[in-house]
């Protein structure tokens, strides 16, 4: 039985004017945290693996076409323009845990990640709720790059209504990014 926690959530976030909103949907679809190796035939995640080794999923998509993934920087990029913020969220996977939950195979290496997007669905789905971010877009990619399976999620508002608050310390109002 693993002794760490089976799941940790992580999530923080950066302004429309940081480098780093605009190269995070690259940086979901890099090739090396992707898995690299072929897939077994009849494997969980050969369909997966069948759009170019390419993992972002969202909402409605288990994997992006190329013009799919075109479409969605553009949305990151307009979102970026209005002045969103982008949330950055991190799941991670202790592999015990995996393992125990029937989700991970360490024999054959199989890691289902149809389940690992469902949950993810969920619990992004959740989370926004909570957050009054019901129409927000996110993307995520499952990564295996790591001692732990990962899944990061960028979150944005393409149309933002997030509050925005005063911040003296930065003589500026701003979007409330802390959830």
């Amino acid at each position: 039985m693993s002794k760490s926690p089976g799941i940790t959530v992580m999530t923080e976030f950066c302004t429309w004017e940081d480098a780093a909103f605009t190269g995070y949907v690259s940086y979901l679809d890099r090739e090396d945290a992707e898995r690299q190796e072929p897939a077994q035939e009849g494997s969980l995640f050969s369909e997966y693996l069948d759009y170019q080794g390419k993992g972002i999923f969202t909402r409605d998509s288990d994997a992006l076409t190329e013009e799919e993934k075109g479409q969605i920087k553009q949305l990151f990029q307009l979102a970026q323009s209005r002045h969103s913020l982008m949330w950055q969220t991190v799941i991670s996977f202790d592999t015990d845990w995996l393992i125990e939950q029937g989700i991970y195979h360490k024999e054959s290496g199989t890691l289902n990640e149809a389940t690992l997007k469902s949950a993810t669905r969920k619990g992004i789905q959740k989370m926004l709720d909570a957050e009054g971010l019901s129409h927000a877009l996110w993307t995520a990619a499952i990564h295996y790059n790591t001692d732990h399976f990962h899944v990061h999620v960028a979150t944005v508002e393409v149309q933002p209504i997030r509050e925005r608050r005063s911040y003296p310390q930065y003589e500026t109002i701003k979007v409330k990014g802390k959830w």
